[in-house]
């Protein structure tokens, strides 16, 4: 299960509490430091791991919910790319 993978790497699951009529500046708050470590261009693992100094395995994690939340796509070439939420 997702709690068994957060377990086996120690993680914390991330929790959403930011309503959509949230202010910027609790928006600004919220950032999540994957996305802003991938900015808006197409980036691979190894950029990742050299941007944030986590681990693969901690960034494949992260990834995964962020594909599946529709923040993140996975492109051809094991590269990401964020997709911007109104």
């Amino acid at each position: 299960t997702a709690q068994d993978v957060l377990d086996e790497f120690d993680l914390e699951p991330l929790t959403r509490t930011q309503s959509p009529s949230a202010s910027p500046s609790s928006q600004a708050a919220d950032r999540d430091p994957l996305l802003d470590a991938m900015g808006h261009e197409l980036v691979s693992m190894d950029a990742l791991v050299a941007r944030t100094g986590w681990s693969t395995q901690a960034i494949n994690v992260r990834l995964l919910d962020l594909e599946l939340s529709g923040r993140v796509v996975r492109r051809p070439g094991q590269l990401f790319q964020r997709i911007e939420t109104a």
